[in-house]
């Protein structure tokens, strides 16, 4: 049906900005100075390039996952979740 189509449109561009997100943001000053950074009194961590960059690539691997989901739409049967 037409609502389980838009329901993976949905979720591709939730995947994809998501991974947007998590590749920018833990460079910026967003990351550092956040309330929860402070709360928790993890700013030494949270500053670290290896935590900076597990966040980054997990970002990496939501922008792949929603690329390989828009690759996958013509192949999928419409009304079905299996692909074809």
């Amino acid at each position: 049906t037409v609502s389980r189509r838009w329901m993976l449109y949905g979720y591709i561009a939730c995947t994809y900005v998501a991974g947007i997100f998590l590749c920018i943001a833990p460079w910026s000053g967003l990351w550092q100075y956040n309330y929860f950074v402070r709360m928790l009194n993890i700013e030494h961590s949270a500053v670290s390039g290896c935590i900076r960059g597990a966040f980054s690539g997990l970002g990496t691997i939501n922008l792949i996952y929603a690329l390989r989901s828009i690759l996958d739409i013509p192949r999928r049967k419409v009304g079905s979740n299996e692909p074809k």
